[in-house]
């Protein structure tokens, strides 16, 4: 699996996850897009570090178009350029 930062993941109905939830990745960890990814959480407004399980997928931007990123993902990057000083 590989993404880029603004890729969005998608996690499927399952039954330890729920209902479907998309998060917008806000950094990539791996190297060369791997895995873990720092996940921006739509639903829930909070960031996690995700390493993917069977199941979980990367809608890519040029897949999407341009993610809305919105407030709160705009957020997070902030939140996330900080620590890394």
């Amino acid at each position: 699996m590989r993404a880029n930062v603004g890729d969005e993941l998608v996690v499927g109905e399952t039954e330890v996850c729920g209902a479907a939830r998309t998060g917008t990745i806000v950094a990539v960890r791996g190297t060369d897009g791997a895995p873990p990814y720092l996940v921006h959480w739509v639903a829930g407004d909070y960031d996690a570090m995700v390493s993917p399980w069977p199941g979980v997928r990367v809608r890519h931007k040029a897949a999407h178009g341009a993610p809305s990123g919105g407030a709160a993902g705009q957020g997070a990057r902030r939140q996330l350029s900080a620590a890394a000083r």
